[in-house]
């Protein structure tokens, strides 16, 4: 190894050292000269190849890239819970939900406060329903946040309220496509966010939300929510059932990106490949992804000005966010958002959070 190369490299181990980072797989040949990786962990080149590094602590991590622990915080995103009850009052956007109890006495069980956004449905067909179609003494479903105020009784905002149930009738089951497995005859199984893989077949009636627009089982996609009817369900982990009927809603997400076991980036179905100097790597159990091509990569401009040290994230001249260099917290809008992770910068290259980007991109993260 001559001089200047040896430099080099003994740079960059410096360079990860600092960071606490585990940045090599173990095992994977030298790269040649120029020659690019979609392996999300970043290689380190010495005598004998490629040389691991390992971090000083091994912190606790809910996914593993390469073996190592690394916390993804948008994997830990809780579904709506149902909850159920008779309608006590309905007023000012807010209706009190009344429960029974072991020994059959009513109480208050539940405040639904509604918004703008809450979608109020039939339980029977899934069409869209007035809020004056809800009385007093109705029997009602809802789908609500997870995160509840303290109160006496309880607070959740409702995203979805299921109003004309008949009696005996099983509503719908409103979930959040995680994955999408397509079979060999045409039927896909839909991994949701609701603890059970709802298939979908010929023999489904499927339709879009408020569409007559064709669609097909291959064409749902993860972040879609859906409304799945179906009878019976498989006592099995997680739940199985075939659905009778599904409607589509259309995706709050801009794109999907997947991240797996190995550490590989797949932006909306596309793996990214990174240069040999400017790669992924973990740092605290952080994962960090060169900023600029990631965003590129989404479709997304990065302008960097070099008086501030400031970068700017545009579309169609439109911004986005901007952040200064090393900051940890970037400008969306009108507000200044903290981040997950401080802005790190390596030989010139700006690396980000890969929840950070998630998140000030709304990603939809594909389990």
């Amino acid at each position: 190894m001559n001089i200047k190369k040896a430099l080099a490299s003994a740079l960059v181990l410096a360079l990860m050292l600092s960071a606490g980072s585990a940045l090599a797989v173990v095992g994977q040949e030298p790269l040649a000269e120029g020659e690019v990786t979609v392996a999300g962990i970043m290689p380190v080149e010495g005598d004998e190849g490629i040389m691991p590094v390992a971090p000083l602590v091994p912190p606790e991590g809910n996914f593993f890239i390469g073996g190592q622990p690394v916390n993804i915080h948008s994997l830990n995103k809780l579904a709506p819970v149902l909850e159920y009850g008779t309608v006590a009052f309905l007023e000012d956007g807010r209706i009190m939900l009344m429960g029974v109890d072991e020994n059959g006495a009513q109480y208050a069980k539940l405040i639904l406060n509604l918004n703008d956004s809450t979608l109020i449905l039939n339980a029977v067909s899934g069409d869209p329903m007035a809020l004056e179609n809800v009385r007093e003494g109705d029997v009602l479903y809802a789908y609500v946040s997870p995160a509840m105020a303290l109160s006496m009784p309880a607070q959740a905002s409702a995203e979805l309220l299921f109003v004309g149930i008949p009696a005996d009738f099983v509503v719908p089951t409103y979930a959040e496509i995680d994955n999408v497995i397509v079979n060999d005859d045409g039927s896909v199984i839909l991994i949701t966010n609701q603890g059970v893989h709802i298939t979908v077949n010929d023999e489904t009636a499927l339709s879009p939300y408020l569409s007559r627009q064709f669609i097909l089982p291959e064409m749902l996609l993860p972040g879609q929510k859906v409304l799945a009817w179906y009878g019976l369900i498989a006592t099995s982990y997680p739940a199985q059932a075939t659905a009778d009927k599904l409607i589509a809603f259309h995706t709050d997400y801009t794109g999907t990106i997947n991240l797996d076991s190995d550490g590989v980036i797949t932006l909306n179905g596309e793996a990214l490949r990174f240069d040999r100097l400017a790669m992924p790597y973990i740092s605290s159990g952080t994962y960090l992804v060169p900023f600029r091509k990631v965003v590129e990569a989404l479709g997304f401009t990065v302008t960097w000005n070099s008086e501030d040290n400031s970068v700017l994230v545009s579309k169609d001249e439109a911004v986005l966010y901007s952040f200064v260099s090393g900051a940890h917290t970037v400008q969306l809008g009108d507000a200044e958002r903290y981040i997950t992770h401080a802005l790190d910068t390596f030989l010139g290259v700006t690396y980000m959070s890969i929840d950070d980007i998630i998140t000030l991109h709304n990603l939809k993260l594909v389990a």
